[in-house]
């Protein structure tokens, strides 16, 4: 049997909306772990290492 794909997942939280048409909505964020792209802007350095491995069945529960 295969194991479950997972993806790696630096934070999962609930905020509102802040951009495009669906400002102010409810929503929940999930931010990966792992990007190799170190743009100059990024505002989420912390999120470059670490985070926890979780199945796409986990983190629609969490």
């Amino acid at each position: 049997m295969a194991s479950e794909k997972t993806l790696r997942i630096s934070e999962i939280f609930y905020s509102l909306q802040g951009e495009t048409r669906t400002v102010g909505l409810p929503t929940v964020f999930v931010r990966l772990t792992g990007c190799p792209l170190r743009c100059v802007y990024c505002d989420t350095a912390y999120a470059f290492e670490g985070g926890q491995s979780m199945t796409v069945d986990a983190i629609v529960q969490a």
